[in-house]
């Protein structure tokens, strides 16, 4: 027996999630000094792929490495997914909430040997945080842009 992608609801968003996480997407940043100022902005690009690369382009310099992310507990958010139903409060548990909070990490390198490492938190994909450029550290702000 085979199954038709469009016989199957579950079947077709399995494929269509897997489409899109491989697709990767990219998001902006800035990083901005201590006075508010912008003193770089790059496009971060990854993918879902372990062990989940990314790569930087910040002011025409190329930084690779990897970056990570994790969901944050929130027991407020938590109780009102309770509250709300088992199955929100099961997408909470399981990450899969798009209001959850996630920190995200990044440790890329560029040619010459310059370092960026960045933590910031988000939801919907975007967020605020800090780097740490070669022992400088600035502020981080990330939004998706497709």
């Amino acid at each position: 027996m085979t199954l038709s992608i469009s016989s199957k609801p579950v079947a077709w968003l399995l494929s269509t999630i897997l489409v899109i996480c491989l697709v990767g997407c990219k998001k902006d940043v800035a990083l901005l000094d201590d006075g508010g100022q912008v003193v770089g902005k790059g496009v971060f690009e990854i993918t879902a792929s372990f062990p989940s690369p990314g790569h930087l382009v910040l002011d025409g310099k190329e930084y690779t490495g990897d970056w990570r992310a994790t969901k944050v507990y929130e027991s407020s958010m938590a109780k009102s997914r309770r509250l709300r139903s088992a199955r929100a409060y099961r997408n909470y548990m399981i990450g899969n909430d798009a209001a959850q909070l996630k920190h995200g990490h990044a440790s890329l390198i560029a040619d010459d040997g310059s370092k960026i490492q960045c933590d910031y938190y988000y939801r919907h994909q975007s967020g605020t945080g800090s780097c740490d450029v070669d022992g400088r550290q600035l502020k981080l702000t990330v939004e998706q842009n497709g």
